[in-house]
């Protein structure tokens, strides 16, 4: 039986299990030992899909700190909003082993975070930086996006949702076997 587990990525003790899981499902240019180190340090926190002790899927928040160089881009819209930085988690590292598919484990991982987000203060979950088109498509069928107007490095829009806008529509989902 997989479970869905949420802590803080630094000291944590599954910070390498979870690290071993990453990457070697990512590139070097998406994830590597230095970035998720980043993370870490800029109070990621994660959920993890366990099935007994072994990770099978991961999904981590972090905080953008303030002089990360995406802020100036997203900065007049974000003003224009009211909203600050310090509101906004951003979603990364989002895997699942593929012998897991079908499983809702995305989904899962998603509301668990998200309800950490929110039970350390934070508003807003930023999606940028995708690992790939179906990430892209995934945040999409999530709903409730707020369009920045700005595209990330890769061409992605980057967009904003509440974090509890994502919980609602995610148990949505999953209570109606989407």
């Amino acid at each position: 039986m997989v479970t869905i587990t949420t802590g803080v990525l630094k000291d944590n003790a599954l910070y390498q299990d979870i690290v071993d899981f990453i990457l070697p499902k990512s590139t070097p240019d998406q994830y590597n030992a230095e970035l998720m180190a980043y993370f870490a340090e800029n109070n990621a926190h994660f959920a993890v899909a366990l099935d007994g002790g072994v990770v099978v899927g991961t999904s981590l928040n972090f905080e953008l700190p303030a002089d990360h160089y995406m802020l100036p881009r997203l900065a007049s819209f974000l003003t224009a909003e009211g909203i600050s930085n310090s509101d906004c988690l951003s979603a990364a590292a989002v895997f699942v082993d593929s012998n897991y598919s079908g499983q809702n484990i995305a989904d899962r991982l998603t509301v668990a975070k998200s309800e950490q987000g929110i039970a350390q203060g934070y508003t807003y979950a930023m999606a940028w930086g995708y690992e790939g088109q179906a990430i892209f498509d995934y945040n999409q069928r999530i709903g409730s996006l707020i369009d920045t107007g700005v595209d990330d490095y890769n061409g992605f829009r980057i967009y904003l949702r509440t974090l509890q806008n994502t919980i609602n529509n995610l148990n949505d989902r999953l209570k109606n076997g989407k």
